[in-house]
């Protein structure tokens, strides 16, 4: 950050690259791995047991997925006992963004209402402390719920999913760190339509911070997911893992280093207060920006390749500022300045 010593001067320019990581850990990249259960050869050798261990009940059949094979759902689960575990695990610094997601059929018929029960969940587990989770799910009465060691989002909006749709469930956490330890983190679901190659919607979605100085300092942090058909959930296609590649027991790669268009750029200027955003190329279309607790102070879309916006009415101090699409979400510091 460069400020002008002339003092009278009044506008003062920040600019904060997003996501320089790697010069601060050669080590792990940022990859895009994805799983579509298209692969199936026979009952021992297919996606599911290629690339996951675990996942009592879960079955990959050839067939009835998005654009081939899907995995059928148990009618229910013990729920955090019978996750899918996925072959590579997280490695995130301060700054990065976990983000894993599952798409799933729904059928409102085989629905058997439980407290216990769940139609689709995604889990973030530390290896160093199981206890440490952070969980995303839809539970038995379509509520989207977040659920961490110390802290729940209870109770959470509902998605009111309808019959025979595909969806995709997405979950996101952010590693912010400090003193507290803090942890921004956000689901959502989105509707694919009857087939699940529709363009995506937002249905809804759920966000919230929490302190874990577990998850924020563990460098191999399991992602596994799970569904039970007795919630309606009755097949699940398409898993994506994305993030900060720690280690990894994959037979072979499933996806690639992360490739952006461009570093995304951020401009503030304090005398007219107008954030600027400059996409360099990719394919941002949300803006948030959160306060240092963690709630949403300002969210918008973005519709040009530079969009300008009015910060005038937030207070100065420091602020998380997250861009997210379909596919990728990042996020970065910012401090406001009036």
């Amino acid at each position: 950050m460069k400020i002008p010593k002339t003092p009278t001067m009044k506008k003062i320019y920040l600019v904060i690259g997003f996501f320089l990581m790697n010069t601060f850990n050669l080590k792990a990249q940022v990859v895009v791995e994805e799983v579509h259960f298209d692969n199936y050869i026979n009952g021992l050798n297919n996606d599911l047991v290629d690339y996951f261990s675990n996942g009592n009940g879960l079955i990959q059949i050839p067939t009835n997925g998005i654009t081939g094979g899907s995995v059928n759902c148990p009618d229910s689960i013990s729920w955090g006992n019978d996750n899918a575990i996925y072959c590579s695990t997280y490695h995130p610094i301060i700054n990065d963004t976990m983000e894993a997601s599952i798409c799933f059929k729904f059928n409102l018929l085989n629905i058997h209402a439980s407290a216990f029960q769940r139609a689709v969940s995604l889990w973030m587990i530390p290896h160093s402390d199981y206890n440490h989770y952070l969980i995303g799910t839809i539970n038995f009465n379509q509520r989207l719920e977040l659920v961490t060691y110390g802290w729940t989002n209870n109770p959470g909006p509902i998605a009111a999913l309808l019959n025979n749709h595909w969806y995709k469930y997405v979950l996101n956490a952010v590693i912010i760190g400090g003193i507290n330890n803090q942890i921004n983190v956000m689901s959502s679901v989105f509707d694919l339509g009857v087939t699940g190659g529709s363009i995506p919607a937002l249905v809804t979605s759920s966000s919230g911070t929490f302190n874990d100085n577990i998850l924020v300092a563990d460098t191999s942090i399991i992602v596994s997911f799970t569904g039970a058909s007795y919630c309606g959930a009755v097949l699940l296609d398409d898993f994506k893992f994305h993030g900060r590649k720690g280690v990894s027991s994959c037979p072979v790669s499933t996806g690639i280093e992360q490739a952006l268009a461009g570093t995304p750029v951020i401009s503030y200027f304090s005398a007219d207060d107008k954030l600027t955003i400059d996409k360099k190329g990719n394919q941002f279309n949300h803006l948030r920006l959160l306060n240092v607790a963690g709630q949403i102070v300002l969210a918008c879309k973005l519709k040009e390749e530079k969009s300008i916006i009015d910060v005038s009415a937030l207070s100065s101090g420091i602020y998380i500022l997250q861009l997210a699409s379909i596919n990728n979400a990042m996020s970065s510091k910012i401090a406001i300045f009036h």
